[in-house]
């Protein structure tokens, strides 16, 4: 077996309903599970696993199990692509809002922090935090923000207000090393 199985599984899952659908779908990802595992590096075996993933999202997402799509969507952010493949792509952009109710709020906070209304995109993730709304998802984006902000405001900031900022961005679950760690300097 190989990933042209995987499709074939997905082919014949498009075709089912209900439950079907779903055992046809398991047994591609199961398949396609299995594959990845031997070969992580093959472009057909990434492509095949992502897209079964991508199905058994859209499958709960109508089924309204945000649960069980977080699971497959972090599954396939994990998945370290060769090349980049655009319909993927496409795809986490369009499960990704679908999975995360803050995404909106987010999405608003960083474009604002990137036009220069730090403090405003600040106040946002405070939000979150105050109301325990900031996920892991958003870690990065927070990171972010902060080291604009603590940029923008360097001449403008007390020593204490840097070091609280410091330690939030600390607490975060962000991958290091990372380009947005190595941004990351006492002013």
């Amino acid at each position: 077996m190989d990933s042209k199985t995987v499709f074939e599984l997905r082919n014949e899952a498009k075709n089912l309903e209900g439950i079907s659908k779903l055992n046809k779908l398991t047994e591609a990802l199961n398949l396609a599970q299995r594959l990845f595992s031997a070969e992580p590096y093959d472009e057909w075996i990434q492509k095949a696993f992502a897209y079964t993933l991508i199905d058994l999202s859209k499958y709960y997402i109508s089924n309204k199990n945000i649960s069980q799509v977080g699971i497959y969507y972090n599954q396939l952010l994990s998945i370290n692509f060769q090349e980049e493949d655009n319909i993927i792509e496409s795809q986490k952009n369009f499960l990704r809002p679908k999975i995360d109710v803050n995404y909106s709020e987010v999405q608003k906070a960083e474009e604002l922090s990137k036009i220069g209304n730090h403090q405003d995109a600040l106040n946002i993730f405070k939000k979150f935090i105050a109301e325990n709304r900031l996920a892991e998802l958003h870690h990065e984006a927070y990171g972010w923000i902060i080291y604009r902000y603590i940029k923008d405001k360097e001449a403008e900031l007390t020593s204490t207000q840097v070091r609280t900022l410091l330690k939030d961005y600390m607490n975060l679950k962000n991958e290091r090393p990372s380009i947005l760690h190595s941004m990351v300097s006492i002013p």
